[in-house]
């Protein structure tokens, strides 16, 4: 019996040891987690943006509350934009042609060109056509003869396209015309041959034969008296065959 009282004491005192030890030790744990809270939050605090009202309203952050995250829509300009947004060091490029890709455009033949390239190709021809004409009419005085019309006659010397090429055409056939029609008005003699009257950029070359070389002279006073068709200058080349016969080559210049 006495043994057995014992025996209670003894499991009495170790049950309220153990159960004072682990409430102990649950009390110091709850202790130290209420010690550590408040330097947490205060450690978050340091950490986290300073963000206004303003703009958390139009801004959401990712989970750590670090970077602002731009929403996106649903359109295409946003996910542009968003891009833009994420990658500020992203610049647009603009793609230039290289010196290979590069075209060059030909240089379009203007009317004045035009002009100048008929009449360049109109004078060889004229040269070859107004020699063979004379050595017909002259013999064998064609060679002197064209040596001094080629050295005076501006149609071989110096001709110059000013004038636009479609607007030259309708003006020579015209000006070809009224020498045409004053030659036969104004000549006195009816034996007068006209050879050929052509005209190119202001000038027109009427070439004569006749038996009377006054008559000649007298209708070259005329073209400088009337001036038909603008006219500014008559300039005659004769030659007096042995007859007494003559030729003649008259130049006109007009305006």
């Amino acid at each position: 019996m006495k043994y057995g009282l014992v025996l209670i004491l003894i499991l009495g005192a170790f049950s309220l040891g153990y159960w004072t030890g682990t409430n102990q030790a649950a009390s110091d744990i709850d202790s130290n987690t209420k010690q550590d809270k408040p330097n947490a939050l205060t450690q978050q605090d340091v950490e986290a943006p300073s963000v206004s009202p303003q703009t958390r309203k139009n801004e959401h952050y990712d989970a750590d509350g670090l970077q602002p995250v731009k929403p996106l829509s649903n359109n295409g300009s946003d996910m542009f934009a968003e891009s833009e947004y994420s990658n500020p060091d992203s610049t647009s490029t603009t793609r230039t042609n290289s010196p290979q890709e590069a075209t060059t455009k030909p240089t379009p033949i203007t009317t004045d060109s035009l002009a100048r390239r008929e009449l360049k190709e109109w004078q060889e021809r004229y040269s070859e056509d107004l020699k063979a004409r004379m050595q017909d009419v002259l013999g064998e005085a064609s060679d002197f003869m064209f040596d001094k019309v080629s050295s005076e006659s501006p149609l071989l010397t110096k001709p110059t396209a000013e004038t636009p090429l479609e607007t030259d055409i309708a003006w020579r056939y015209q000006a070809e015309q009224i020498v045409t029609d004053f030659i036969n008005t104004n000549i006195n003699d009816p034996a007068t041959e006209i050879l050929q009257v052509m005209c190119i950029q202001k000038m027109c070359e009427a070439t004569l034969t006749g038996p009377a070389q006054q008559s000649a002279i007298e209708l070259h006073i005329e073209f400088m008296k009337q001036k038909p068709f603008d006219l500014n200058n008559s300039s005659p080349i004769f030659f007096v065959k042995e007859d007494d016969s003559y030729w003649l080559y008259l130049i006109l210049t007009f305006n």
